[in-house]
């Protein structure tokens, strides 16, 4: 299928679907780090309240802050584990969905940006392509996993 036919029988929506659905994969790597930083100050608000509670325990409540800053860390723990397998998985379906592609440079152009959050400029730095250039490989790759996207509906 030529690309102007291609681009006639995919919708903008279609086009705005499938940039979102490529771009899960960063948006869960966001949050992986937003949970980290999360899991960094738990760790240390342990270490405060061990410490603090170092010597005898004399009030009452000291092993309630314990328990509720192994319980939030425990928890927390819990998220970010959920959160790798689930952004293993969106980008082994990504990666799946983008070795189907026709065209080499295309399949190139999206995985830098997709999954390696490239900015446009440095995949065209890499690829010794013209900025112009990656941007309609990009443009062309959206439009093929659209339409893969739809047709999978």
């Amino acid at each position: 299928m030529n690309n102007e036919a291609l681009s006639s029988q995919i919708t903008p929506a279609a086009i705005a679907a499938a940039r979102e659905y490529l771009s899960s994969a960063r948006r869960i790597s966001a949050m992986i780090s937003l949970r980290l930083a999360q899991l960094d100050r738990l760790r240390e608000q342990g270490e405060r309240v061990t410490r603090a509670l170092g010597g005898p325990l004399g009030g009452s409540g000291a092993g309630d802050r314990v328990g509720d800053a192994a319980a939030s860390l425990a928890d927390a723990e819990e998220e970010l584990l959920a959160d790798y397998r689930r952004l293993t998985e969106t980008e082994t379906a990504i990666r799946s969905l983008l070795s189907t592609l026709p065209d080499a440079r295309h399949r190139t152009v999206m995985e830098m940006r997709y999954l390696e959050g490239m900015p446009f400029f440095r995949i065209a730095m890499a690829m010794n392509y013209d900025e112009r250039q990656i941007y309609r490989f990009h443009q062309r790759g959206l439009e093929r996993v659209a339409l893969m996207l739809s047709l999978d509906k």
